[in-house]
């Protein structure tokens, strides 16, 4: 293509520019430990101000930083409010609240997730011996900003981890080793020299994940110095956010490994200049700490917050960043390597040939494992479709899709004019010659510079996107129509009709009718019992006897509907002399606040794409298990020919006359 050249070179202008807004603007953040439930619930109106009010929520919180302010209804604040942890519910903070006279109030709450180390803040409104009115909310803005400094600091360390990681796996397992018997000449000289110039972009690399680690902790210091209740100096909260909260302990251990990573790559680097080759174990500890930096990154994440089964969902997003790595990160890292390389035309087929046709296998691997990973990822980040389209997570994950799509775009044809194979399909299509490619190889190093364009501004949508809350909760899959006012279910001779109100977390009041349709019915009704089972998080299930009202209608008030989403409420209904009549209702409990209509679907999708990811990974799986029985197959025809059929086209240009025209003599 003609204009391939002119594409590259908007792609680079375009991602340049996505740099410079975003680094120039905030980012809405809002709240990444999410409000589940709270005693008394937000709206209630109570006869009597609780001396303490329960907050629970969605992750574990840092009591230490964690605050709440009280206000009356004219917004003047009420002194003192203390805020305490609960050893047995790292999830649950106690605010405990002095003597009030009847007024609306306000609590707001501002705590810090241990999962991400990120500050939010919400608002309940509670009523004493009259209605809790909205209006009595203080004026507060509750939506924080991601701070410009934040987002660089994360953009830049994980940059510097993904070159990182992916430099490592270049030099250990795509570069020839320049000392073998099979290198020889002037690709000896140039794989020397590449490899010299990678270790030495290595450890500019792991200087930099040092600096922009520091920078973090700066930033989260100077966050959190302004928290309520905290000590002014900033040395003493520093102190505290290392020792007491799990995203301080996960950063230590992180700049420790970055620390050892730097060394093992000064000292790597010094013996390749010597020696032209570094050590296998240095080689072997550079991959062990690129593996553990991965996995302390993943760690104090969004990750590190989702529930149940964590454990695998971090393994998953390090799979994910590490395949991540091995694309953009190795495509930086050979760029870098083989810069001069590519100014010198009489040098380009011994660097196609040496270089990138091994590394745009790993390419290939590397983009199939982020498909299936990334969709495993987005299932568990982003709730619904609605989520996706209608949040700020969903629309930068969009733009990062995008960003990969033209990335990968831009790989294939690179990987078609290293493989001319890969373009025979669409060459037969097309109805071109073999060995015919899109792309023309002149094109070759403006499309590897619009690849890593591309690839730059795709780790500055994820390094937002870890400032930005996911949208995984509740009111983002509980549509209006589906959330019922009353259900009825026929169970043996008995007609039972189950209504919940006000259909919140916290406390409800749940009416049973339990009617024989019967007469005379054959048996007085001596008990109702209620058990109470969560569809979507790992709560114990709850039983509870509901009062009798007459001889049908029954009342059970409580707060065993914890969290918003869907329930399971099964009903018992206890006669004398008869076996227990069982009605089971799946429920819908409303989330707190205004339920979000449904703009395309609020269908929960996460099992739909776990299930898509696992099948994907399996055929990629299968697929690397059949390649070495494809290449036994493809040897045997090309020795022994194909008699089944014969293609009537000009003589196949081979991969060496395609180098040729890369740049060859």
């Amino acid at each position: 293509m003609n204009k391939c050249w002119g594409m590259a070179k908007f792609i680079v202008a375009f991602c340049l520019a996505i740099t410079v807004l975003v680094a120039t603007h905030s980012i809405p953040a809002g709240a990444h430990a999410g409000l589940l439930r709270s005693e008394p619930a937000d709206g209630a109106s109570l006869p009597a101000m609780p001396r303490l009010v329960r907050l629970w929520f969605d992750e574990p919180t840092a009591p230490r930083f964690s605050s709440a302010r009280l206000f009356d209804g004219t917004g003047r604040p009420i002194e003192p409010v203390r805020v305490d942890g609960d050893p047995a519910d790292p999830n649950l903070l106690v605010v405990h609240l002095p003597e009030v006279a009847d007024s609306a109030y306000s609590l707001l709450w501002e705590v810090l997730s241990e999962s991400d180390g990120h500050l939010s803040r919400g608002l309940i409104v509670i009523g004493v011996g009259m209605d809790a009115a909205p209006s009595a909310a203080p004026a507060i803005e509750l939506e924080d900003q991601a701070r410009p400094y934040e987002v660089l600091a994360r953009w830049l360390l994980l940059g510097a981890l993904v070159t990182l990681a992916g430099g490592v796996v270049i030099v250990q397992f795509v570069l020839p080793n320049p000392g073998g018997d099979a290198v020889t000449g002037t690709t000896k000289e140039i794989l020397l020299a590449a490899r010299r110039r990678i270790w030495s972009w290595l450890l500019v690399c792991a200087l930099l994940a040092v600096l922009a680690a520091f920078a973090l902790l700066a930033e989260q210091t100077a966050t959190l110095r302004t928290a309520p209740a905290q000590p002014s100096a900033s040395l003493d909260v520093l102190i505290l956010i290392l020792t007491k909260t799990r995203w301080g302990v996960l950063w230590l251990a992180r700049q420790f490994a970055l620390i050892l990573l730097l060394i093992v790559i000064y000292t790597g680097r010094r013996a390749v200049m010597r020696e032209g080759e570094a050590a296998k174990p240095t080689r072997a500890t550079a991959n062990a700490l690129c593996l553990a930096l991965i996995m302390v990154q993943t760690s104090s994440g969004h990750a590190a917050g989702i529930t149940p089964n964590t454990a695998l969902v971090v393994v998953v997003y390090a799979l994910h960043l590490l395949a991540a790595s091995v694309w953009m990160g190795g495509l930086i890292a050979l760029a870098a390597g083989m810069l001069p390389a590519l100014r010198r035309r009489e040098h380009a087929t011994r660097y196609v040939h040496t270089l990138w046709r091994p590394f745009s296998r790993a390419a290939a691997l590397s983009v199939g494992a982020l498909v299936a990973t990334g969709l495993f990822a987005t299932g568990q980040q982003v709730a619904s479709p609605d989520a996706l389209l209608t949040t700020a997570y969903g629309r930068i994950l969009v733009g990062k899709l995008g960003l990969v799509a033209i990335a990968g775009a831009l790989g294939l044809f690179n990987a078609m004019l290293l493989h001319p194979r890969l373009a025979t399909p669409l060459a037969l299509l097309l109805r071109r010659p073999l060995g015919w490619t899109p792309v023309g190889p002149a094109r070759f190093h403006h499309l590897i510079a619009g690849e890593i364009a591309a690839g730059v501004v795709v780790v500055l949508a994820t390094g937002i996107l870890t400032a930005t809350p996911p949208p995984r909760g509740a009111e983002f899959v509980v549509a209006p129509n589906t959330v019922p006012t009353s259900l009825t279910q026929s169970v043996d001779d008995l007609v039972v009709t189950l209504t919940v109100k006000p259909n919140r977390p916290g406390q409800n009041v749940l009416q049973i009718l339990a009617g024989s349709i019967r007469r005379p019915p054959p048996a007085e009704i001596m008990r109702v019992m209620a058990r109470f089972t969560s569809l979507e998080e790992e709560l114990t299930p709850v039983t509870a006897t509901a009062e009798a009202v007459d001889k049908e209608r029954f009342l059970l008030s409580g707060s065993q509907l914890k969290t918003a989403g869907r329930w399971q409420i099964e009903v018992v209904v206890r006669r004398a002399g008869l076996e227990d009549s069982s009605a089971r209702f799946d429920w819908v409990v409303l989330p707190p606040g205004a339920v979000r209509p449904v703009l395309l679907s609020k269908h929960p999708w996460r099992q739909f794409l776990t299930v898509a990811a696992a099948s994907f990974m399996l055929l990629l799986v299968a697929g690397l298990a059949a390649m070495p029985f494809v290449r036994r197959l493809v040897r045997h025809r090309r020795r022994y020919g194909s008699p089944r059929f014969v293609v009537n086209a000009r003589p196949r240009q081979s991969d060496h006359t395609v180098d040729n025209r890369l740049g060859g003599d």
